[in-house]
């Protein structure tokens, strides 16, 4: 079900949404009620934040 939801964001991208998620990095423990969907919540909103932001620079160039 995973790869059908997410199939084009790569595992080491998803890392970095999830690594504040974490109590120990090391061995990737998580801490409690974190989430995968939350990872994914994170990882659409930098997106879209990083396109809208792209967006108004090239239109004030």
């Amino acid at each position: 079900m995973l790869f059908k939801t997410v199939p084009h964001i790569s595992y080491d991208r998803l890392g970095e949404y999830w690594h504040s998620m974490q109590s120990d990095k090391e061995a990737y423990i998580f801490k409690p009620n974190s989430k995968f969907s939350d990872v994914i919540v994170l990882y659409y909103f930098d997106r879209s934040s990083q396109l809208a932001n792209s967006d108004l620079l090239i239109q004030n160039c």
